[in-house]
């Protein structure tokens, strides 16, 4: 099994156990290889959404164990710049610290294992040699086994563009009581209405474990 390194392109969706990226990309890689844009078009259909069978999300390749699969591709969908995927992470530890790792550009590699298709890769074109200077492989059929995240990418016209923060409505909540807490309320009487009633509201939200 082949292996293809990207730098991701990052942006956390939802409750923050996803995030999108970029499996592939349409250009070269430091590794004189370059993905046509049809190149999935055979796995996406068998793949079927994760309907035929699944591709997990693992650290760094490492296959040795089940213990290392951190998630999974939930879906693919190729564009102009690459195959832009979104991935679902588990909710354990290992998930929690892979999350921490994205916002800030830690992580921002991804890599594809995947089988080439008989007759899957062919020698570059004279026009293709001419569009990607270095071009020694074009790969024409790809069927992804597992997408990994990696620290080195491979492929450098990647980059991150950013993650959105994580927002929770009781944190926001939360952050409007310290505040008041720090301002006006500090002024009240401890037995005044207003006082009493965000006394109340802030030991609800530190109650439900915020």
């Amino acid at each position: 099994m082949d292996r293809k390194t990207l730098s991701g392109l990052f942006e956390a969706k939802g409750a923050g156990r996803t995030f999108t990226g970029y499996a592939a990309a349409w250009a070269l890689d430091l590794g004189g290889d370059v993905i046509l844009a049809t190149a999935f078009q055979n796995f996406l259909r068998v793949w079927d959404g994760g309907a035929g069978f699944t591709v997990p999300l693992v650290d760094t390749h490492d296959r040795s164990s089940v213990f290392k699969v951190l998630g999974r591709m939930v879906t693919a969908e190729p564009d102009e710049v690459g195959l832009h995927c979104r991935f679902e992470v588990i909710d354990d530890g290992d998930g929690a610290r892979l999350l921490a790792r994205l916002p800030n550009g830690a992580i921002s590699g991804l890599s594809i294992g995947y089988e080439l298709a008989p007759n899957g890769a062919r020698a570059p074109t004279v026009g293709e040699r001419a569009r990607w200077p270095g071009v020694e492989r074009v790969l024409t059929q790809i069927y992804i086994r597992e997408v990994s995240v990696v620290q080195s990418p491979l492929n450098l016209s990647a980059r991150v563009t950013g993650v959105a923060a994580k927002t929770d409505p009781r944190q926001r909540e939360r952050d409007v009581l310290e505040a008041a807490f720090s301002g006006a309320s500090g002024g009240l009487a401890p037995d005044a209405p207003r006082r009493l009633a965000l006394d109340d509201r802030f030991r609800r939200l530190v109650v439900a474990g915020l």
